[in-house]
């Protein structure tokens, strides 16, 4: 079975490689996870000639940018712990590695070879890492099996497991080889923990979620936001992040009925001219762009629209009030960033597959809706200043409730 199984995984990996390549011919990210492979051990090769053999070495793999964000605040503790040691930063997806590419804590980052048994053994044998760290959902056969035979301390960080997947059925001894391979599992929930007890597996430790110790970690590091306060001008203010278009339209209808008397802060998932111009529109003379600020003699705007990325975890220090995109999508975004500061969040339906958020809805932390009617409901609960202070607090408490993921994972790994 395991045969059978290992030959149709490499069927699939290779068929996987002719889609992207033909796919890249049109589509933009599959042209870039093309490009980031090419002569890519060539590269590796050259850039590692010179380490000396006696170098610790240290390999992170996430899938993609929210796995990074996982994986991050145990890299960065090990950069303190070992500020000898070799970083090696890789990403399978183009929406990680184009925005990190420039990550300054890691010494190499690359895209990670497509999944075979000769590129997995080319990879390792290049790098030689002495720590191994997969973050979350990436398990590629060949590079877990290549690992696990070779010296270094192998960690997956961040797990989740459901007793749908592949592991725990009739069928799974390909999946359970793959699990084999690691030192040691750390994972998110009981859960997760229990389901891998289930099949023998006991080098596993509940650490949680690492992103909350990150989110603590930007509140700690934070600067002010100077245009921010002059718009807010001593006010705190309605942020919408990461929202769509089905969330800024509840967002104005709302404001027409007069829901909303403060000031709003309008951050879009998608900062691109067309879609800052399409928000600029709906909320006409009232809104002003993050980038004219400047031009503001006076805080006398309703609305402001961030159209730039990367500040959008410090606006939320300024808000009554967070509500979050996605949620009428493929699912919300990071509500862990807002929760960190203490107000109350508000998101569509789309939130069950998030473990944070339906820990943090079943405390009355956070709130969802499924429609316009439920959001004006929402926002009217919750302008009972009692009310909304509350469910603040409970937010707070859990994120409090729950760091330290970072710490056990930087013990385990230093006790060895």
């Amino acid at each position: 079975m395991v045969s059978i199984s290992l030959f149709l995984y490499n069927v699939f990996i290779k068929l996987y490689g002719w889609g992207i390549y033909i796919a890249s011919f049109q589509n933009k990210k599959a042209a870039l996870w093309i490009k980031g492979r090419r002569d890519l051990f060539s590269k590796i090769e050259n850039d590692f000639k010179s380490i000396s053999p006696a170098t610790e070495r240290i390999w992170m793999h996430c899938a993609s940018l929210g796995e990074f964000e996982q994986g991050r605040t145990v890299l960065e503790g090990l950069r303190i712990q070992k500020p000898k040691a070799i970083i090696v930063l890789t990403f399978f997806s183009p929406s990680g590695y184009e925005i990190q590419k420039n990550y300054p804590h890691s010494d190499f980052i690359y895209y990670l070879p497509l999944d075979s048994k000769k590129n997995a053994s080319r990879f390792i044998n290049l790098i030689k890492p002495t720590i191994i760290l997969f973050v979350k959902y990436e398990f590629w056969y060949h590079y877990f099996i290549k690992a696990g035979k070779s010296e270094a301390r192998f960690i997956l960080i961040a797990g989740i497991f459901r007793k749908s997947q592949a592991f725990f059925k009739w069928y799974g001894a390909l999946y359970r080889r793959i699990l084999a391979s690691l030192s040691h599992i750390f994972v998110q929930d009981e859960q997760s923990l229990s389901l891998l007890k289930s099949i023998g597996f006991l080098n596993v430790t509940i650490a949680g979620d690492t992103r909350i110790d990150r989110v603590i970690d930007i509140v700690s590091h934070a600067s002010e936001l100077t245009d921010i306060e002059f718009f807010l001008n001593n006010q705190k203010a309605i942020v919408g992040g990461s929202l769509y278009d089905i969330e800024n339209e509840m967002l104005f209808k709302a404001w027409e009925e007069k829901l909303l008397p403060g000031k709003i802060i309008i951050a879009p998932h998608n900062v691109d001219n067309e879609n800052i111009n399409k928000i600029m529109t709906t909320w006409g003379s009232l809104a002003i762009r993050f980038s004219e600020l400047s031009l503001l003699q006076s805080p006398n705007k309703k609305v402001l629209v961030i159209d730039r990325i990367g500040i959008l975890s410090r606006i939320y220090s300024y808000a009554a009030l967070v509500i979050i995109g996605g949620g009428f999508g493929k699912g919300i975004h990071n509500i862990l960033e807002p929760a960190v500061y203490g107000v109350p969040v508000l998101f569509g339906p789309n939130y069950h597959k998030f473990r944070e958020a339906n820990e943090m809805v079943e405390t009355g932390a956070v709130f969802s809706f499924n429609d316009e009617s439920g959001f004006r409901k929402l926002i009217k609960k919750l302008s009972n200043p009692e009310f909304a202070h509350s469910a603040g607090n409970k937010a707070k408490h859990y994120i409090e409730s729950n760091s330290g993921g970072t710490r056990k994972i930087l013990e385990w790994l230093h006790a060895g």
